[in-house]
């Protein structure tokens, strides 16, 4: 959080105008109610607007075109990492300069309050064998085409992803996926970087380092804990959680869909 101090208390009397209409627009959006703060939100900002939506949760939607320099509603960034240098480009575009990114860790505040524990060392295998459907089975098919075991995990991740967002989001993400384990060929595992934990091992930040920890056989991560009782709601959601049910409503293939359980089954030993 920097010198901003928690993101409760640094929008607290604020009017808040959160970009996006999305999966984590809608979290923050749910974050912001939960901490009383729900009738701080002005308004939503998309960069085009979709299907004439003019409208979000009963509170205006308005396209980027129609801001104005000198609002004085505090513009919350929610959206994936991957989209959020673009806003940020057209928000200066627009010499804009009062936005905040919502991070991980800020959503997880929002949730659960301050971390319980900071900086403990967690056993990656324990992580992951708390994870009961896909999602760490599915990335590391992607982390092995990478490195020329397989051809088919990006084309598996891809499909993974679009089970929740658009083909473009997709991509981003994948892309941005490989860009983490260039970063960590070259550079290796950094501590400071911390994987978000709530108490029951969920992870609700930090997947791909998980994953690549455990590509790389490191034994043990950072990671910052939070207290999930004090969750007022589902972190992910079920539309997230890749179990068999979901996948069955993607295109994968038999081969592919024997090639996510045999990875299943070989992450978790």
């Amino acid at each position: 959080m920097g010198e901003r101090g928690s993101i409760s208390s640094f929008l607290k009397g604020k009017k808040i105008a959160i970009y996006g209409i999305g999966y984590v627009a809608q979290k923050f959006y749910h974050a912001l109610i939960a901490q009383g703060l729900g009738n701080n939100v002005e308004y939503f900002i998309v960069s085009q607007r979709m299907d004439e939506q003019t409208a979000m949760n009963g509170i205006d939607v308005r396209v980027i075109q129609e801001l104005k320099v000198g609002d004085d509603a505090m513009i919350c960034i929610a959206v994936h990492e991957t989209t959020k240098k673009e806003i940020e480009k057209l928000l200066e575009n627009k010499n804009i300069k009062n936005y905040i990114w919502i991070s991980p860790y800020d959503l997880a505040e929002l949730f659960y309050g301050k971390p319980k524990e900071e900086a403990v060392p967690t056993s990656v295998n324990k992580i992951i064998c708390s994870c009961k459907d896909y999602r760490f089975a599915v990335k590391y098919l992607a982390i092995e085409n990478y490195f020329g075991k397989n051809d088919y995990g990006y084309d598996i991740y891809l499909k993974a992803q679009q089970l929740h967002c658009g083909k473009q989001t997709a991509t981003k993400r994948l892309n941005a996926f490989l860009d983490l384990i260039d970063n960590w060929e070259r550079f290796g595992y950094q501590p400071d970087s911390r994987i978000l934990l709530d108490e029951n091992y969920e992870v609700l930040d930090g997947a791909h380092r998980t994953i690549l920890a455990k590509y790389f056989n490191i034994g043990k991560v950072s990671c910052d804990m939070f207290d999930s009782a004090q969750c007022h709601f589902d972190w992910h959601g079920s539309n997230v959680r890749l179990t068999r049910a979901k996948l069955s409503e993607g295109e994968f293939s038999g081969i592919e869909l024997a090639a996510i359980e045999e990875a299943f089954a070989r992450i978790q030993l």
